[in-house]
C-alpha cells in the first residue's frame, strides 16, 4: 500500500462541511505494509485540509499504544476502532 493509498480512496468521495469521516482499523503488526498508509505525511495533510473544510474526522486505529501520524488530523481520536464507534 502506498502512502497516498488514504487519499487516493477518498478523493471521489463527494465530502462537505459537517459530514463524519470514520478511519478505523483493528490492531496487529504495525510494521506490516497494511498499516503504511496510517503513518503517511501525505494522508495527514489531506485529511487536515478536509477538516479545515469543516468535514469531522474521527479515527480509531490499531491499539492503546498504537500511535499513528494521520491520528493529529483527526477531530476526535480513539485508541481502538470499537471507542471510536462510540463517538
Amino acid at each position: 500500500m502506498s502512502e497516498s493509498a488514504i487519499p487516493n480512496k477518498l478523493h471521489d468521495l463527494p465530502l462537505k462541511e459537517a459530514d463524519i469521516l470514520c478511519i478505523v482499523r483493528g490492531g496487529g503488526d504495525t510494521s506490516h505494509a497494511t498499516f503504511q498508509p496510517f503513518h503517511s505525511v501525505i494522508a495527514k495533510d489531506y485529511l487536515h485540509e478536509l477538516k479545515r473544510q469543516g468535514v469531522i474526522i474521527i479515527t480509531g486505529i490499531g491499539h492503546f499504544t498504537d500511535e499513528f501520524i494521520i491520528e493529529r488530523a483527526s477531530t476526535f481520536n480513539e485508541a481502538m476502532p470499537t471507542a471510536a464507534a462510540y463517538i
